[in-house]
C-alpha cells in the first residue's frame, strides 16, 4: 500500500497554455501559469467534466455517448502538442484530436460513414473558471459567480464569451466552425437536479439545450451542433480560445484562426486506455418509501411539507429533521449536515468536524481544529454530485459490480447523528454517521436491516492538510486499523505535530489503496476499507492533537443523540407555548440555529463555504456575541472580548478584517473596512450595560504588532486599547470634515469602493450611525473615573451627531453615501443620486433607528419609504432597486459591479440585514413587522409564508434569499417583480454567518423582549395584539421563568400570583418597557403574567 497523492499529468505546452492530462487521457487541468482555465480538476475516478458526447436521434430515441477520457470508449496517444482519442460507440468509429496552439485549443471530431437511419449531434461541454488556482480551489461556487458569459449568434451560429471579472479578467471564447444551434451556460442546466437520482445528463435528453444564459454557481458551457446524418465520414471542429488580462468590456467575439480540419483517421498510434481493475455498475439509489413506512418510524412528525402527495421532509422527535428523496430532487443547494463535537464552548482547537451530504457522501472535510489546514478529507466540490470521488463513500457489490450508493430514500438529520435509508429491492441499508459531542470520535454504521450480507467497500481520499494532491501522506497499518499522521505537511507539524487521525474496525478489513481500483497508475490518495460477506459494519474514527489520543468509547446513534440534544437545547432553553404554527416552529429553529452559531463560532466553516477557520473581527462581535449575551453565558463574552480586543493592531489601534485564533494566529488580516474597528467598540458597551462588569476595563491584553506580526511582550488595559481605538476613529476623518472616511468598506461587502479616491473622500452614513450607538452606549457605561475618556467620548459622539444632520440627511431622507469632492457634495443611493438611479438604503434606515439618531415625528415617514421601496414578500432588500450591471466594468463599487450572479448580497436580500431591519422595527414598535419578519426568513414550512418561495433545507440558516432570475440584466428589468412575488426566490448560502446567533436575539429579546441591565430582568415585549395571546419559558440568571403575556384594557403585572407595581423604563419610539424586581423571583421557577394596554 503507497495511498499516492502526487499527480503527474502528461502535459501538452504552448507558448501560453498548458494542458495536464492524466493517465486515463481525461484533462487534469488547464493553465496558464498560476491561473486555472478549467472550474473542476479531473480525477481518474470521474475522469473530467469537461467532454464531448455524440448523440443518435432515431426517431427520437436518443442514445449519446462521451468521446473523451474514462468514461468514454476511447483509447488515446499523445504526440507532441496532440491527443489523439479512438474508439467506437453507438456503432460509430470516431476519432477526437485535440491539438494545442498558442492561446487556442481545437477538437477536431472525425466520425466514420455509418449504414444507420438515424441523426446525430455533437455537444461539447466545457467547466470554466479563468482564476487563479488558490481563487478556485478555495471555493469553485464563489469563482462561479463571477464568471460573465455573453453569447452571440455568429455564421456558425452561436459562441459563448466568458470573463472572469474578479482579480484578473481573462476570457475564454468556446465555439465551433461548424454550426451550432443551441447552448447553455451552467451545469445545472446541463446535468439538471434530476442528475442526482439518475446519474444521467438531463440535457442530452432533451432535444436542444435550453439557449438562456444562466448565472449562476457552475459554470459550464455546452454547445451542440445541428443534426448530421453520416451517410459519410464528417468531421467537426470545437476550439476555445484564452485571452488573459483584458480589461475592455468586449461586445463582440474574437476572430478564431480556422485551424484545417482533420481529413483522415490517423493511423499508427500507440493507442493506450486505462483499464479499471474493479468492476463498477451504475449507482446505486433508494426507492420511494410509502407514507405509511415514514409515519410508522417516526414520533411527533410535525411541519410537514408534502407536493402532489408525496412527502418531502417533516421534523420529528427528538429532535429530528427528515428528508425524502423527493425534496432532494427539488433544490440547487444539496441537503447537507454540519456536525461539530468537542470543546465547543472554549471555540478550542479541540473541536472536530465532519460534513455530511445527503446524495452519499457520508463524511467530508473531516478535521480537527484548523478547518482549513487540518483536513483529513477534503471537500465536496459540486452539489449536483458530478465528481464521486471526494468524501467517503461505499460501494455494495450486486451481480458482481459494485455500485455506489447514492440518492438514499432517506435521510435523517440529528445534530451529531445522521442516517441515509437505502430501500432496495430486497433489502433496506441503513447507514449512520455519528460523532460524540464531547469527544473527538466519529463512527460509521452500515447494516443490512434484513441480515443480508455483502462485500463492500468504503472508500475516503486523504489530504491530512488544506488541498488535495499537496501532500504524500504518512500512514502507519495495524490490524483492522490505519493512522494519518502530518509528518510530511510542514505547516502543521511547525504548529500541530502531534495531529494525527486513526480509523479503527470493529470488523475485519482489508485496508488498501486506490490501487485496487486504478492499478500501479493511481494517484488520488484514496484509502479503502474492502469488507467482505457482511450485514453489519462499524469503522471508528478517533484523532488528537496530542502524544496521545482520549479513551476510546463504542457507542450508538441513540446515546448520542440523547446527549448532544441535551447540550443544544441548554444554551438557549427557550420553550414558546401559541397555538399559533408560525410561533411554535420557532421552538424548533432556535433548536436548531444554536447549532449553527456554535458552528460559526467554534468551526468556522459553511456547507457552501467550506474553507474559514477564522473569525471576522465584526462577525465574531456579532452573531457569538449576541448567542452567548442571550444565553446569559457571560463568561464566555468576557473570553471572547478580551480575544477580540488583543488584535487590536499595535500601530494604528485598528482591528483586522479577519484572523485565526488558534496556534496559526499570525495567519490575519492586515487592514479591514471603516466599520470593523467599531464592533469591539460596541461590542463591550453592551457586555458592561447588560453585565455591569466595569472591572473588564483594567483587565490587560496584549496588542497585536503589525510589524512583528506577533503579540506584544506588554500588555495594557482595555482602557489603554480603547484611548487608541478613539485615537484611530479621528485619524480616519475625511480632510476638513469630522464625519469618517468610508475606507475599504462598510457591512455591505459587494459595495467595496472601486476606486482610491472613494475611500478617503467618501462616507458612510451607515458608519457613521453604528459609531454614534457604540460611543453612546460607551459613555453610558463608563465610570465616572475615567473621565477624561468619558470627555471625548462625548466630544465625538456630539460632533457626529451634528455632522450626520448636517450633511448626511439630504432634503430630510438619510443618504447612502456622501462623496465629499474639492467643490461639492455628491451623495449616492438617495432620491437625489443621479448618477447610480437607486433611492434608498435600507442600512441607513436601520441603523438610524437602532441607534436612536433619528427623530421621533419621522419614524412613520421613514417607516413609509422601507414599507413603499424596500420591502418585498420574502424580506427587506438592501436597496431599492438592482445595481446596474455591465459585463463586470467597475465604477463605484466593486463586487456589486463585477459579479454576473444575482445573489448573495448583490441579490440584495441579504438575512443578516434584514434581522436588523427586525431590530429597527422592534426599536419603533411595530410589532407585527417584528413577528413577520422572523416568520418570512424561517425555513419551516417557508413556502406557506413566502408565497414565491422555492424549497429549500428546513433545518438551516440561509444567508440570502435570491431571486431567481436567469442573470443580471433580466435582474435589473424584472426586479419589481420581487415585490410583487411574480418571481421565485431560493435560499443562499448556508451556516456559516453570524446570522443564527443574531436571530435568536431578535427572538428573544426584540420579539419576546426578555433583556437584562445591569443584571436587572427588564421585558420589553414586540408583540402583535392579534395573538392576544403568547407565554414561553425561559431562564434569568439560573432561574427558570414562565413568562406569559395578554392585551388587556391597562398595564398590570403579576409575579407568582401576586400583583406588582409596575417601573417603567421609557423607550424613545414606543410605550416603556417594564422593570422587574429582582427581589420578586426568589422561586426556584417563577411565574410572570404580564397585561399590556391594547
Amino acid at each position: 500500500m503507497k495511498l499516492k497523492t502526487k499527480i503527474e499529468p502528461i502535459k501538452l505546452k504552448s507558448s501560453k497554455l498548458q494542458i495536464e492530462l492524466l493517465s486515463s487521457g481525461d484533462i487534469y487541468q488547464i493553465v496558464d501559469d498560476e491561473i486555472q482555465i478549467n472550474l473542476l480538476k479531473g480525477n481518474l475516478l470521474d475522469g473530467a467534466v469537461s467532454n464531448i458526447y455524440l448523440r443518435s436521434n432515431k426517431k427520437g430515441n436518443y442514445e449519446f455517448a462521451p468521446l473523451l477520457g474514462v468514461k468514454s470508449a476511447s483509447s488515446f496517444a499523445v504526440d507532441k502538442k496532440q491527443v489523439i482519442y479512438q474508439g467506437k460507440t453507438l456503432g460509430v468509429n470516431y476519432q477526437v484530436v485535440l491539438t494545442l496552439a498558442a492561446d487556442t485549443w481545437y477538437y477536431d471530431v472525425l466520425l466514420d460513414s455509418v449504414s444507420k437511419d438515424c441523426s446525430y449531434e455533437l455537444f461539447y461541454c466545457q467547466d470554466v473558471a479563468l482564476a487563479p488556482k488558490a481563487m478556485t480551489s478555495n471555493n469553485e461556487a464563489y469563482t462561479g459567480q463571477y464568471v460573465d458569459h455573453k453569447i452571440f449568434d455568429s455564421e456558425n451560429g452561436y459562441l459563448v464569451l466568458s470573463r472572469q471579472n474578479q482579480n484578473i479578467p481573462n476570457l475564454l471564447q468556446l465555439g465551433s466552425f461548424n454550426k451550432i444551434t443551441s447552448y447553455s451556460t451552467d451545469g445545472f442546466q446541463f446535468f439538471g437536479l434530476i442528475y442526482k437520482k439518475t446519474n444521467t445528463p438531463q440535457a442530452l435528453l432533451k432535444k436542444q439545450l435550453e439557449n438562456k444564459n444562466y448565472q449562476y454557481e457552475f459554470p459550464y458551457v455546452a454547445l451542440k451542433t445541428e443534426q448530421f446524418k453520416l451517410d459519410r465520414k464528417k468531421v467537426f471542429t470545437f476550439y476555445g480560445k484564452y485571452v488573459r488580462d483584458y480589461k475592455t468590456i468586449r461586445d463582440k467575439p474574437f476572430v478564431v484562426e480556422r485551424k484545417q480540419p482533420l481529413a483522415e483517421f490517423i493511423s499508427g498510434l500507440n493507442l493506450k486506455r486505462l483499464q479499471p481493475q474493479v468492476s463498477f455498475g451504475e449507482p446505486l439509489v433508494g426507492e420511494d418509501l410509502t407514507i405509511e413506512e415514514l409515519q410508522n418510524d417516526y414520533q411527533n412528525i410535525r411541519y410537514l411539507e408534502k407536493e402532489q402527495d408525496q412527502i418531502l421532509a417533516f421534523f420529528a422527535d427528538p429532535h429530528i429533521h427528515v428528508v425524502t428523496n423527493h425534496k432532494e430532487l427539488l433544490v440547487e443547494r444539496a441537503h447537507a449536515h454540519i456536525q461539530i463535537h468537542g470543546n465547543l464552548i472554549a471555540a478550542s482547537e479541540n473541536v472536530m468536524t465532519v460534513t455530511n451530504f445527503m446524495f452519499g457522501v457520508f463524511a467530508s472535510h473531516v478535521a480537527l481544529g484548523n478547518t482549513n489546514f487540518h483536513k483529513l478529507s477534503g471537500d465536496l466540490r459540486n452539489h449536483l454530485n458530478v465528481q464521486k470521488l471526494a468524501g467517503m463513500r461505499i460501494y455494495l457489490k450486486v451481480a458482481n459490480n459494485y455500485r455506489l450508493l447514492t440518492l438514499p430514500s432517506l435521510f435523517e438529520i440529528s445534530t451529531n447523528c445522521v442516517k441515509w435509508v437505502y430501500k432496495l429491492a430486497d433489502d433496506v441499508i441503513e447507514i449512520k454517521y455519528l460523532s460524540d459531542i464531547n469527544r473527538l470520535q466519529q463512527k460509521l454504521v452500515v447494516k443490512s436491516l434484513t441480515n443480508k450480507t455483502y462485500d463492500l467497500l468504503v472508500t475516503q481520499p486523504i489530504i491530512v492538510g488544506e488541498l488535495e494532491n499537496q501532500y504524500s501522506v504518512d500512514f502507519k497499518l495495524s490490524h483492522n486499523a490505519i493512522e494519518f499522521t502530518a509528518k510530511n505537511n510542514p505547516l502543521i507539524m511547525a504548529n500541530y505535530p502531534n495531529l494525527k487521525y486513526k480509523y479503527i474496525s470493529e470488523e475485519d478489513v482489508i485496508i488498501t489503496d486506490d490501487s485496487y481500483f486504478f492499478g500501479p497508475l493511481a494517484q488520488e490518495g484514496m484509502v479503502i476499507f474492502k469488507y467482505q460477506a457482511k450485514s453489519e459494519i462499524n469503522l471508528n474514527l478517533i484523532a488528537s492533537l496530542t502524544a496521545d489520543y482520549e479513551q476510546f468509547n463504542k457507542t450508538s446513534c441513540d446515546a448520542l443523540q440523547e446527549k448532544s440534544n441535551q447540550f443544544f437545547s441548554e444554551i438557549v432553553p427557550l420553550k414558546i407555548n401559541s397555538s399559533e404554527k408560525k410561533i411554535k416552529s420557532l421552538n424548533e429553529l432556535s433548536f436548531w440555529y444554536t447549532h449553527n452559531a456554535l458552528v460559526h463560532y467554534a468551526s468556522p466553516h459553511g456547507i457552501e463555504q467550506p474553507n474559514g477557520a477564522a473569525w471576522g473581527t465584526r462577525d465574531i462581535c456579532q452573531g457569538p456575541f449576541e448567542l452567548f449575551m442571550t444565553a446569559q453565558k457571560y463568561e464566555i463574552v468576557r473570553k471572547l472580548l478580551l480575544k477580540v480586543f488583543s488584535r487590536q493592531f499595535y500601530e494604528n489601534g485598528d482591528f483586522p478584517q479577519w484572523f485565526m485564533y488558534d496556534k496559526y494566529y499570525q495567519i490575519q488580516a492586515h487592514e479591514s473596512h471603516g466599520d470593523i474597528i467599531v464592533w469591539p467598540l460596541k461590542a463591550l458597551a453592551s457586555y458592561i450595560l447588560k453585565t455591569g462588569d466595569t472591572t473588564i476595563l483594567q483587565e490587560e491584553v496584549p496588542f497585536m504588532s503589525l510589524e512583528q506580526n506577533d503579540f506584544t511582550k506588554e500588555k495594557a488595559t482595555l482602557i489603554v486599547h480603547l484611548e487608541k481605538l478613539l485615537a484611530k476613529i479621528n485619524q480616519s476623518k475625511i480632510k476638513s470634515i469630522d464625519l469618517p472616511a468610508y475606507g475599504g468598506g462598510d457591512w455591505n461587502d459587494t459595495l467595496q469602493p472601486a476606486n482610491q479616491e472613494l475611500t478617503e473622500k467618501m462616507v458612510s452614513t451607515w458608519t457613521v450611525s453604528l459609531i454614534y450607538e457604540a460611543l453612546t452606549k460607551l459613555y453610558r457605561v463608563l465610570p465616572e473615573k475615567y473621565q477624561s475618556l468619558r470627555q471625548k467620548i462625548f466630544a465625538l459622539f456630539n460632533t457626529l451627531k451634528e455632522n450626520y444632520y448636517k450633511y448626511l440627511i439630504v432634503d430630510g431622507v438619510p443618504t447612502g453615501f456622501t462623496v465629499f469632492l474639492a467643490d461639492k457634495r455628491k451623495v449616492l443611493i438617495h432620491p437625489q443620486d443621479k448618477s447610480t438611479n437607486l433611492k434608498y438604503r435600507l442600512l441607513s434606515f436601520n441603523r438610524g433607528f437602532i441607534s436612536e439618531l433619528f427623530p421621533p415625528e419621522k419614524t412613520a415617514f421613514y417607516y413609509q419609504i422601507i414599507n413603499q421601496h424596500l420591502k418585498h414578500p420574502d424580506g427587506v432588500r438592501l436597496i431599492d432597486k438592482a445595481i446596474k450591471y455591465h459585463g463586470g466594468k467597475n465604477t463605484y463599487f466593486m463586487r456589486a459591479e463585477t459579479a454576473a450572479n444575482f445573489g448573495r448580497e448583490v441579490g440584495l436580500n441579504y438575512t443578516h440585514a434584514h434581522l436588523r431591519y427586525i431590530e429597527a422595527m422592534a426599536k419603533i414598535g411595530q410589532c407585527d413587522e417584528v413577528l413577520n419578519g422572523l416568520v418570512v426568513i424561517n425555513p419551516i414550512l417557508i413556502k406557506k409564508h413566502v408565497k414565491n418561495a422555492m424549497y429549500r433545507q428546513s433545518n438551516t440558516y440561509f444567508s440570502s434569499s435570491d431571486g431567481n432570475f436567469y442573470d443580471r440584466y433580466i435582474a435589473q428589468k424584472e426586479f419589481d417583480l420581487l415585490r410583487t412575488g411574480e418571481v421565485k426566490v431560493k435560499a443562499g448560502w448556508r451556516i456559516y454567518s453570524s446570522g443564527p446567533g443574531i436571530y435568536l436575539n431578535q427572538l428573544l429579546s426584540n420579539f419576546l423582549g426578555v433583556k437584562i441591565e445591569n443584571k436587572t430582568l427588564i421585558l420589553d415585549p414586540c408583540v402583535d395584539k392579534n395573538l392576544k395571546y403568547l407565554e414561553f419559558e425561559y431562564q434569568f440568571l439560573g432561574k427558570k421563568l414562565l413568562i406569559k403575556y395578554h392585551f388587556s384594557v391597562e398595564d398590570k403585572l403579576l409575579i407568582n400570583s401576586q400583583e406588582k407595581p409596575i417601573i417603567y423604563r421609557k423607550n424613545k419610539y414606543k410605550r416603556p418597557s417594564l422593570i422587574i424586581n429582582s427581589e420578586d423571583l426568589k422561586q426556584a421557577k417563577n411565574e410572570i403574567v404580564v397585561f399590556l394596554k391594547s
